[in-house]
Order: structure tokens, then sequence, then C-alpha cells
């Protein structure tokens, strides 16, 4: 074989080891798409019992419980997308935000009284700040700063409910579609980038 031949086989096996390499760190955004979808569902759900008292009260705040089953989702879900191990630092970083603002949600869910209705102002500044919180240190903590973005949101609708000091049925509506493109979106930007 003649050295010019040589050096391009090893340039191209080169080349396939960083991209499998980048596949194998990447997060795995289904966890992201499918808890933002679902949560938007529950929430539009929300909406639709408050304006047009359809549905049995029980099933109200559905969202409450959807939001932290993803955080929980989340600690064991990461590990699998990046890198199958707990040690990459991507999935380490992503673990450990999402299970910090897990067990800050949980906390808040069980001091305001396990299956009591919650004041719905405190449980939407509550998650939008966790959330937030999440996805900057995510951004921070790794080569995905553009994680940043759904946080700044995040924290902007947190800013948005502390300064309206009220929730009215619209912002059910407000919040389904944050959980949409702020969560879900970020699911599927992950996954398109998997592919690459």
């Amino acid at each position: 074989m003649e050295p010019l031949m040589i050096l391009r086989n090893d340039l191209h096996e080169f080349e396939a080891l960083i991209a499998a390499g980048r596949r194998a760190a990447a997060l795995d955004g289904r966890h992201l798409l499918g808890w933002g979808l679902a949560a938007a569902l529950a929430l539009a759900l929300q909406y639709a019992a408050e304006v047009g008292d359809w549905l049995p009260s029980r099933l109200l705040w559905l969202w409450q419980p959807l939001a932290l089953f993803g955080f929980v989702a989340a600690i064991f879900v990461a590990p699998r997308g990046a890198g199958r191990r707990l040690g990459h630092p991507v999935a380490r970083a992503y673990t450990l935000a999402f299970g910090i603002a897990g067990v800050a949600l949980a906390g808040f869910l069980v001091a305001a009284g396990a299956g009591s209705r919650p004041e719905g102002l405190v449980a939407i500044l509550v998650v939008t700040g966790v959330l937030g919180t999440a996805f900057i240190a995510i951004g921070l903590a790794t080569r995905l700063r553009w994680m940043m973005l759904p946080g700044v949101g995040w924290l902007s609708l947190a800013a948005f409910y502390a300064i309206e000091q009220a929730v009215i049925p619209i912002d059910w509506l407000r919040l389904a579609l944050a959980f949409a493109v702020l969560l879900a979106l970020p699911g599927a930007v992950l996954i398109a980038r998997a592919d690459r």
C-alpha cells in the first residue's frame, strides 16, 4: 500500500472514533421530550378542567407528580445516554442538576402537604425556578452551553409569576407551552444532535 492511502484510512478511522465518542457522550433527549410533552398535556388538561369544569377535582394538579417524576427519571435515564456510565462528566452534571432540583421539588410537595392542593403560584414558582436552575447548571458544567437558554427561559417565567403574584386559568396554558418549548424542544435538539 502506498503511504498516502494508509494515511487516508487512518484519518477515516480517527474521524469515525471521534464521531462515535461524541454520540456516546450525548445526553439522551428522549427523557426531556417525553417529560415535557406529558407535563404540557397535563397542564392543558388542568386549564380545560378549570375553565370548563368537566374533570373531577382529584384529576387536577396532575402536573405536579409528573414534574417530580421527570426529575426522578433524570437520575436513572441520564447515565444511559451519556456514555452509558455515570462517570461521564455530562451524565454527572445532568444527574446532579436534575437530582438536586428533584429533591427541592419533592421537599416542597411534602412541606405543602401530601395529597392536598398546594397554592398554585408557589408551585409554579418552585417548578420554574428549579427547572431554570437545573438547565443553567448543566450549561455551565458541560460543553452544552446552549442548555442555559431554556434555563434563562424558565427563570424568566419564574420572574414573570413573581411579579404577577397571581395564577389565572390561562397561566396553565402558558406553563404547558413552557414545558413544550423549554423542556420538550431541548430534548428534541439533543436527539437530533446525537444522530450527527
